[in-house]
């Protein structure tokens, strides 16, 4: 039997571990710059995604109707260890989580500049000649996405 035949890399927003109950950070846009410092430091190194878990997942403090409060963030010294016996389902998936967030975020951006640009050349804000630089721009821009894109599967693929 194949130790990967039955592995999901479903996400899971909430997990117990070791009777402690532990929730995903609820909303990331209002992370602070230390847990994404943090994060972005330790989520690609499988040596240490023991502490990126740890800054990921924190004891829930208060819960009601599916909704959760997470204890805050304090840094990986005092919690890192315990995460050294989270389940591997959980990690995988917040790896694919975050893979598959950093993909469409990555595909958005050119998009979005696109957009903004073309807008402020139709009012005007914009001369046309940087219209065509912004345009350069945004297929450089393309051409640097793709390369990302096979870098990061690269790296998400090798064993």
């Amino acid at each position: 039997m194949d130790c990967f035949e039955n592995r999901q890399d479903t996400f899971k927003q909430t997990f117990k571990l070791n009777g402690v109950h532990f929730g995903f950070i609820p909303n990331l846009d209002d992370i602070s710059y230390g847990e994404n410092k943090d994060i972005t430091s330790y989520i690609n190194d499988w040596q240490q995604m023991h502490k990126a878990m740890s800054v990921l997942y924190r004891p829930i403090t208060n819960s009601q109707k599916g909704k959760y409060l997470i204890q805050e963030y304090e840094g990986t010294r005092f919690t890192a260890d315990k995460f050294k016996d989270c389940p591997l389902d959980i990690a995988f998936g917040a790896m694919v989580f975050f893979y598959n967030l950093t993909n469409e975020l990555l595909k958005a951006i050119p998009n979005f500049i696109q957009k903004e640009a073309e807008k402020e050349l139709m009012r005007g804000q914009i001369s046309a000649e940087n219209g065509e630089a912004i345009k350069n721009s945004i297929h450089s821009l393309r051409a640097t996405l793709e390369d990302l894109e096979r870098l990061q599967s690269y790296h998400y693929i090798s064993a």
